[in-house]
């Protein structure tokens, strides 16, 4: 199976299986069998609670909660995801 060839790190988190791309230099993203994760830079300062970050089963919406209430990334996702099993965090000014 797919599964049985993952090939993990030293600290077990998903080697990506070569899929992955930059999008007009605003996020990155890599993809592994069973987890494909962003990588969105955002401006020096902001904090997860200055965000507002919905992911639904078809698609993603990231915006600021004050001020313009700028949108950050939202679209629609090629494939359904688990809502219930996503998980977003925000380090060192990525989210």
């Amino acid at each position: 199976s797919s599964l049985s060839s993952m090939k993990l790190t030293e600290e077990g988190k998903q080697i990506p299986v070569g899929n992955g791309g930059t999008v007009a230099d605003r996020y990155q993203w890599t993809q592994s069998y069973t987890e494909t994760s962003v990588i969105l830079p955002l401006p020096k300062g902001t904090r997860g609670k200055d965000l507002d970050v919905e992911l639904q089963s078809q698609s993603i919406s990231i915006r600021f909660k004050q001020g313009d209430k700028k949108t950050v990334l939202e679209g629609a996702l090629v494939h359904r995801i688990q809502k219930n099993e996503s998980t977003w965090s925000l380090e060192g000014g990525t989210l």
